[in-house]
């Protein structure tokens, strides 16, 4: 099963480097808050991206020494890294686009029953020590939780990401199987 994750992990990764390579650049608008198809085809407003990365983050590293989330440059809204300097940095961001549209080399699996893949240094020149979970919340969107150990040791950092996916999972959106 550990392997399973490994890959999600790697998968999102390059998922979030093909999705973000090859969206145009446009006005975002703050007002603006994404939809997703309900179960009767009508549109709703999206769970997933009216939580905060940081909440969900924070919460699930509460009391292993890591410092308050950040928002990094890009895509803030969706996105929070929250750091144990010297040592792991972590990353969870929420993304549109199917859950299954990541290549590499990538593994199969569940986080806490909910359909994952596990992604390893997904990256080409990407250093040792990364890894990625992709978490599905819908058929159009994913949360992912990325793990860079600054030891380089990269089973270790997927064991923490599955670890981690693990304690982000409960707090996402419902899913319809």
């Amino acid at each position: 099963m550990r392997s399973s994750v490994r890959t999600v992990a790697l998968v999102a990764v390059l998922g979030l480097l093909i999705v973000g390579c090859g969206q145009e650049t446009g006005t975002a608008d703050p007002e603006s808050t994404p939809t997703a198809a309900g179960a009767d085809g009508s549109e709703r407003e999206s769970d997933l991206f009216a939580l905060d990365p940081c909440d969900l983050l924070e919460t699930a590293l509460e009391g292993q020494d890591f410092e308050p989330g950040e928002r990094p440059d890009t895509r803030s809204d969706r996105a929070c890294n929250v750091d144990k300097p010297g040592s792991i940095q972590t990353t969870l961001e929420f993304q549109d686009g199917p859950f299954d549209v990541l290549d590499g080399e990538v593994f199969e699996g569940v986080v806490n029953d909910r359909p994952a893949r596990l992604f390893r240094e997904p990256i080409e020149g990407a250093s040792d020590g990364f890894c990625g979970v992709s978490v599905k919340v819908e058929d159009s969107q994913r949360a992912l939780v990325f793990v860079t150990r600054i030891d380089r040791d990269t089973d270790e950092a997927c064991d923490f990401a599955e670890e981690l996916a693990e304690q982000v999972e409960p707090q996402l959106p419902d899913w319809e199987r």
